[in-house]
This record gives structure tokens, sequence and C-alpha cells, in this order.
């Protein structure tokens, strides 16, 4: 909910009303129902007959046409599994099909509805879960799911990074040392500092200080310079005045950085009077090839400093590389980190009867921290401490656990990708055992239309692809038929011709030889006459 306050006047109070859009509600299921509608017509139109014509449409009688159609029918009209009979349907929230085969609304049932069962009617139409256990809870379901009631067993409750120390330090530290907590999600670690006489409630507050601490990223150069061998630069130092560096007008000094989020950059810094320049000048240089998202100092040390602009974890990086044209010797050194960029670290220090207890805010085999200290005054033993995923199946099919989130296994046959989440103890599981009920997986209408529609239209292996694949085929060994077809045509056609040639040719020379014939006969019957 965002809220725009246009004016305000003190000591008024102001009444802010949420509701639900059931508008927004409506018009999204007349949405489902005009495109359904569209669906239905298009699929319609290829069973009809014209009369006048007499043809009928190129999809007629089509098997997979007619499937498709259906199913659709049916994912609509059937009962969601899993629901009540109170709320199983459609038609119960005025959604039913008019005698022309099409969905239509029934404004008055649906509206009612609307107003008095959104729940049921979000149930009928969206996908959902249930569990019998208020130690379960359902997460999520997956295009894999299916639907149905299943038995959860766990085997190991998830647990938190977690150590309680052996010490009653509430009289106070019986000396000073130093804790190093590293996170064992982030990999960043800190230090506290913890001095003699600290009560168990101080040493809590100051461990919490420091892990709840956002920290920006800090570099500072390992050389320290001086104006006289004792006293440190300042930002405010000539660097005619550095101690030994015989810096000369012309020396350059370039710059090679890396952003906080590892863009490179890079400059150079020319030092054209070293009379008059100061190393505040440089810092100035620094702060603009990084555009303006660090900030710069000098030290007490007399040691450059870059801190970066945004908090956590950082890819800031720094390289100064003096030239020293002139000969002299200019060193700021390498800029080493010396506080590291990181994010408040999910880890609560508590007080536990007068000792320290550390415990991870998450659950989980990866999530945890790793302790170290100068001294053991707090009574913890120096190493790592980790959480334990939960385990267990659903529906007695493999699920890997994550944290306190059990998930069924790719290609289970049933629980593919569902998810639970187990807010079980150990010490309840003991207590309660494996069994913890079931949970129930339910896919409405509008749920089960998007995973059915999205499946019949895959590219690669849906029912219109295959159907399309295979009229492709049928079209291409059509015309193979027809090419091996006009191929004999052709050569029929060729011994034809030369057949026709040859009764040619011999016709004429038929038509020759009668010819001299007939001129034979008739000199024949010319001499017997004579």
């Amino acid at each position: 909910v965002t809220l725009n306050l246009v004016n305000s006047e003190a000591g008024t109070n102001v009444s802010v009303n949420v509701a639900q859009d059931t508008g927004a509600i409506k018009a999204s299921i007349q949405s489902l129902v005009d495109n359904f509608n569209t669906a239905s017509s298009l699929i319609g139109n290829q069973f009809v007959f014209n009369e006048e014509l007499q043809t009928s449409g190129p999809l007629s009688g089509d098997a997979t046409l007619l499937t498709l159609q259906s199913q659709l029918r049916s994912l609509v009209l059937d009962p969601v599994t899993g629901l009540s009979s109170d709320e199983n349907s459609l038609t119960l929230f005025g959604v039913s099909f008019n005698r022309e085969g099409l969905l239509e609304i029934d404004n008055s049932t649906l509206d009612s509805a609307l107003a008095n069962d959104l729940t049921k009617l979000k149930n009928v139409l969206a996908e959902s879960g249930t569990s019998s256990d208020s130690d379960i809870e359902f997460v999520f379901q997956t295009a894999d799911t299916v639907a149905g009631t299943y038995d959860v067993d766990i085997t190991a409750a998830p647990e938190q990074g977690d150590t309680t120390g052996a010490t009653d330090i509430s009289g106070g530290l019986t000396s000073d040392t130093t804790v190093t907590i590293t996170d064992a999600v982030s990999g960043k670690s800190d230090t506290i500092d913890l001095l003699l006489g600290d009560t168990t409630d101080e040493v809590v507050d100051k461990l919490n200080t420091v892990l709840a601490s956002n920290v920006a990223e800090v570099r500072t150069g390992s050389v320290v310079n001086t104006t006289d061998g004792v006293t440190p630069v300042t930002s405010a130092t000539t660097f005619d005045t550095i101690n030994g560096a015989a810096v000369v007008a012309g020396d350059t000094i370039d710059i090679q950085a890396d952003m906080h989020n590892g863009e490179r950059v890079t400059g150079t810094f020319t030092i054209d009077d070293p009379t008059t320049q100061t190393i505040d000048d440089l810092l100035s240089e620094i702060r603009s090839v990084f555009g303006g998202s660090v900030s710069t100092s000098v030290d007490a040390n007399g040691q450059i400093q870059v801190t970066d602009s945004e908090i956590g974890n950082s890819s800031m990086t720094l390289v100064l590389i003096e030239r020293n044209e002139g000969g002299g010797t200019l060193d700021f050194g390498q800029l080493d980190t010396t506080e590291e960029g990181r994010f408040a670290m999910a880890i609560t220090a508590t007080n536990e009867s007068g000792a320290i207890r550390l415990t991870s805010d998450a659950y989980g085999s990866d999530v945890g921290f790793t302790v170290g200290q100068t001294v053991d005054e707090l009574g913890i033993a120096d190493g790592d401490y980790l959480g334990v995923d939960v385990a267990g199946t659903i529906n007695g099919e493999a699920a890997t656990g994550d944290g306190r989130v059990l998930t069924g296994d790719s290609d289970n046959a049933n629980t593919d990708g569902l998810a639970i989440r187990v807010t079980l103890t150990p010490d309840q599981l003991t207590t309660q055992g494996q069994d913890q009920g079931t949970v129930k997986v339910v896919q409405g209408v509008a749920n089960q239309l998007s995973r059915t529609l999205a499946s019949m239209t895959d590219p690669l292996g849906g029912m219109i692809a295959t159907r399309s694949g295979a009229i492709e085929d049928t079209i291409e060994a059509n015309n193979d038929q027809i090419d091996r077809l006009l191929e004999r045509l052709e050569i029929k056609q060729n011994t034809l011709q030369r057949q026709f040639t040859v009764m040619e040719t011999t016709l004429a020379e038929l038509n020759s030889m009668g010819s001299f014939l007939g001129s034979q006969l008739a000199s024949l019957s010319a001499q017997v006459g004579g």
C-alpha cells in the first residue's frame, strides 16, 4: 500500500481504510471467461459445415483439436481436487456454460461470492495448499507438482547455528580479549574488543552492536609519510614538504581503481607545482575518478584512507602508481582493506543465565558462524557452529532440505517441486515422532488452465507442436510421393514420345513404300494392257 500525503495538520487523526479491490478481481474473471470463449469459438469454427460450398473447416474431425476442446471444457466443468463440495466448482460462483457451449457469468452469484466468499473463490481459481499440522506450512508448488493430499514424515528438525558459553561472566571478564566472529553465509568477519570487568550484559551489547552494523569498505595506504621523519603528513601537506619524497614539477600519479560494483575506472594526477599542490588535491582527483562514490582522507598516522560511500559487500579497489619522473621516491604504499564492507550479520548474542549465547537468525547447514578468541573468556571453544537442514519425505517420496524448507525432489511422481516449511524443533520431533500429518495441494481452475495450455503449446513437446510436426511430416511425405509420381510420368512421357517418333518414321517409310508399289503396279498394268 502506498500513501501519498498531500498535506497534514498536527493533532489531526486521519482514517485509512484498506479493502479488497473486488472490481479488479471480477474484471480478471471476466477476462478469463472472454479468452476461454475466444479459444472455444476458434476451435468450434473448425467443425462448421458450409452448406453452400459443401465443405468443412480444414481441421474438421482432427483428433488433436477434439482432444484439446474436450480437455479445456473438462478443466472448467470438473470439480477441483482437494476442495470441499461448497467451493470446488466455478458453477457455484456464477460461472457456467450456456447452450452454445460458451462460458457466461451470473453477475448476481459472482458479486455475492466476491462480497462473502472471497477465500473460497480464490481457492477454486488459484493454486493453494494447506497442512493438517501447525508445525508444517505449505510454501509453494511448481508446474510439475500433482494435486493431492500427501503424508509428511520428518526425520530431522531444522536447527540454527548455536552455541552457549560454559563460563558465567556475570561478575565480569577476568582479562581483555578480542573475539572474531565470521558469518558462514557471507564469509565476512568482524572483531569485538572486550575489556577486563565487562559483565554479561555489557558483552552482549558490544557483540550485538558490531553484529548488527552495516559497514562500508575502507582501504588504507601501507606507507606512513611524514614531513620531518616524525610528524605525519596531513591532507594540507604540500608535496615538496613530504620527507624524502623529492617531488618535482611534472611528476605524475596513475590512479587505477574498481568501484563498488566492480566497474573499472582510471585517471592521472599531475603535480604541476609541488610547492602549492597538496595531498588534498590528490584526494580530490581520486574522488573524481570514483565519480564521487568514495570519501578520502589522511588518517592520524599519515596514511591515505579511502572509504566506500555504499555499505555492504564491495568490489572497491585502489592502486596508486607514483611515476616519479623526476627521480624522487614518493610512495603512498599499497592500499589494503582495513575495514571489510559488509551488511549486518544475522547473528544474535543473548544472556543465558550469565553465559553468552550466540545464535544465527536463520536455519540450515550453510548458516551459522565461526568464533575465535585471543583469550577464552567466554567459555566458547574456537570453531564452527552451523545449523542443520530439515530432513524427511513427502508422500514417501525423496525430498531435499534447505534450512526449514523441505522440497520434493525433481522427477518425483507427485511431489516434484512441492515445498513445505517445517517449524518443528528437535525437542518437539522427539516428543511427537516423525509423522507430521499431511499437506494438501490444490490446483484451481485458472491454474490448471494455465498449466494445460502451457503444456499444449510447448514449442518442443506440446500437443500442438507434435500435431503440427505430424502434419508437416505428412505434407513432406505427400510432396515426396508427388515428386516420385512426376518422375514416373516424365519417364512414361519420354517413352511415349520415343514410340511416337518411331511410329511416325515407320509410317513415313510405309507411305513411301506404298507410293513405290503403287507406281510399280501402275507401270505393270500399263505394260500388260499394251
